[in-house]
């Protein structure tokens, strides 16, 4: 697996690309439900509430069929599996969370 590392929503309802790099593709999107420490060098901390995975930049409130996943705080990480050999573009998803300064882990392969 290849990590993006945390990814947190400044914003929420403004989703954050996952990646600008349009040549990665992969088989897996591993998402975890997890947001940065307040301070450096503080471990991760849950959420406040749910983040949202999401193909293409739309906003969760007025495009859910666009949603791929949905974890709430606490959840388990969970992965996509892409359903063909074509794989996904990385850079077609993008995530969005209920409350500002929410995030996930985010791996692929």
């Amino acid at each position: 697996m290849n990590s993006l590392g945390l990814i947190t929503v400044a914003a929420a309802a403004t989703p954050v690309q996952l990646t600008t790099n349009a040549g990665i593709y992969c088989n897996i999107i591993s998402v975890q439900p997890i947001k940065a420490g307040g301070v450096a060098g503080t471990a991760p901390t849950e959420n406040v509430g749910a983040v949202y995975l999401m193909r293409g930049d739309v906003d969760k409130g007025t495009a859910l069929t666009s949603c791929v996943l949905l974890l709430r705080s606490g959840d388990a990480a969970f992965s996509i599996k892409a359903p063909t050999q074509l794989g996904f573009r990385l850079s077609d998803f993008w995530l969005d969370a209920d409350n500002s300064g929410d995030g996930a882990l985010i791996s692929y392969a």
